[in-house]
């Protein structure tokens, strides 16, 4: 089972003009944008990848360094205050976002706080 917010060694499975489709050993399947994919690779060679949700809720991979995991306790900087939460600088191309109802006090733009990460309500892994 692949689960949002965490690594997984998973297996390349073949070559896309969007990416690398990767797998784990129970059919699971998801995409390395080409952005990520290493320059020398094989298939059936193992890559480790972070799970997340691109911007269109779709389940991707990728090599950047995640700054967090779910479950985990993390040090994240405020990267910016819009409408309906802040996003959090995580290392990812994609931000991690807090809604103002998951904020116990007002956060301030630049400034590093302590997050837990959980998925919500929403996302289901």
């Amino acid at each position: 089972m692949l689960t949002l917010g965490r690594y997984h060694t998973l297996t390349i499975l073949r070559n896309t003009r969007s990416g690398l489709f990767l797998g784990d050993n129970e059919g699971n399947e998801v995409l390395l944008p080409g952005k990520f994919m290493p320059e020398n690779f094989e298939i059936g060679q193992s890559l480790e990848v972070f799970i997340y949700l691109d911007s269109e809720d779709r389940p991707i991979a990728t090599t950047q360094k995640a700054g967090a995991t779910l479950r985990s306790f993390a040090a994240l900087l405020v990267k910016s205050l819009e409408n309906h939460g802040a996003f959090l600088d995580w290392g990812l191309d994609k931000d991690l976002f807090v809604p103002y109802a998951e904020m116990y006090h007002p956060l301030r733009l630049g400034e590093t706080y302590l997050f837990y990460v959980y998925l919500d309500a929403v996302r289901v892994a």
